[in-house]
């Protein structure tokens, strides 16, 4: 579901179950392309009872949910990992963690020539880095990533081009 659009689904209690069949089903009958990313083509046939299913949730499994048709989908929201957490925020957190091993493996590879720029531009001979790692909130919601050297305090920019001033 996209944050473009808003859905009424239905008025319920504040307490409803998120693991009731019948919210998503009627998602399912009045804005299917809404969910169609988490449809589960090829499953087998799902024939769990929203007791069933929110035990299991209680537990922390996911459960695929079949609709009246035959349609099978994962939990929207992508379901939950085994200690309780968001499956998607644990997916985005490792992609997270792959982008910054990914700026620390290019650091690593340029020290030399950070270090020079330090000390062509601010004077001061390093023989190690010393390496902050700066994250802000850049436009549309995209994180910025930079470091700061913490000896020099020079800025280390690894996005495309330095933020503006």
């Amino acid at each position: 579901m996209g944050s473009e659009h808003l859905y009424f689904v239905d008025v319920q209690d504040h307490g409803a179950s998120f693991s009731d069949k019948e919210l998503l089903e009627i998602v399912h009958q009045n804005w299917p392309e809404a969910i169609a990313s988490y449809r589960a083509p090829g499953a087998s046939r799902v024939s769990l009872t929203d007791d069933q299913r929110r035990r299991l949730r209680k537990k922390n499994f996911q459960t695929l949910v079949e609709m009246t048709d035959g349609t099978v989908y994962i939990g929207p929201g992508g379901g939950m990992m085994a200690d309780g957490s968001s499956f998607e925020v644990a997916l985005k957190t490792d992609r997270l963690m792959g982008v910054i091993h990914d700026h620390q493996g290019r650091l690593v590879r340029e020290a030399h020539q950070i270090r020079s720029a330090i000390f062509a531009t601010r004077g001061v001979n390093l023989n190690d880095l010393k390496l902050r790692l700066v994250v802000e909130d850049g436009a549309d919601g995209v994180l910025n990533f930079s470091f700061l050297e913490t000896q020099s305090q020079a800025p280390i920019y690894v996005n495309e081009s330095p933020p503006p001033r």
